[in-house]
């Protein structure tokens, strides 16, 4: 089950599983090389290069340039480990209570949703609820386009773990990250947040079909990137 990410798409209609390419199975990230290759300004893999490609949606990038792009974000300046933080939060929250969503509050959503990605440009939230948006608009291109995307992200991030231990734990960029793949792959939250001794995360889950009481996410990284100061988002 954990030797591949599923990806929730499309209201619980499409299914897509990103499988790890490493014959060997899962394998972690080699943060001293992505942190050397990306900040190499001779190389094809100088991070601006590869995120400029990334945004204007180039998808002949391989597999590992998505991950040097994904966890190459460790080391830009504006990384934050809690993911995007949106000057129209209030706005969506307003729109996000109203009983029906008009044409008008899709399009407004669309707009503030793609502000945020701006800041936090893999955000897998950001780029899901876009997708949704954009299928309920019938807009092929662009649902492709988020699709895509997604589809990238989660295989590189399910090729690092399995999410069963706290030593095989899913590498993610953020917090908000976690709580994305898990509703990506169809499970609830539990409401319990908690950090191993091993500075993985730990996230409950309701009750599921396969009875997994929680999954690990390897947050070592944000550790190292903000001085052993992150302190989690316990519930």
């Amino acid at each position: 089950m954990f030797h591949k990410l599923i990806l929730l798409a499309a209201i619980n209609l499409i299914f897509i599983q990103c499988i790890a390419q490493n014959n060997k199975g899962f394998e972690k990230p080699d943060y001293a090389g992505i942190e050397k290759a990306t900040k190499d300004k001779t190389s094809g893999n100088y991070y601006p290069k590869l995120l400029q490609r990334y945004l204007s949606n180039d998808n002949t990038l391989t597999d590992d340039e998505c991950k040097l792009l994904y966890y190459g974000y460790f080391f830009q300046d504006g990384y934050s480990s809690y993911g995007s933080a949106s000057k129209f939060s209030d706005s969506l929250k307003q729109l996000f209570k109203k009983p029906t969503t008009s044409d008008e509050d899709r399009r407004n959503i669309i707009r503030y949703t793609k502000d945020d990605l701006t800041t936090s440009p893999f955000s897998l939230r950001d780029l899901y609820r876009l997708f949704n948006l954009y299928q309920a608009d019938n807009d092929k291109v662009n649902s492709d386009l988020c699709l895509y995307k997604l589809e990238k992200l989660a295989k590189t991030i399910s090729g690092t773990g399995d999410a069963r231990t706290d030593t095989t734990g899913l590498h993610v960029l953020t917090v908000e990250d976690e709580y994305t793949i898990i509703a990506l792959l169809g499970y609830e939250f539990g409401g319990t947040h908690t950090q191993t001794a091993n500075h993985c995360d730990y996230l409950a889950l309701k009750k599921n079909d396969y009875n997994l009481d929680g999954l690990y996410f390897d947050v070592k990284q944000i550790f190292i990137r903000f001085g052993n100061t992150y302190n989690g988002d316990k519930k």
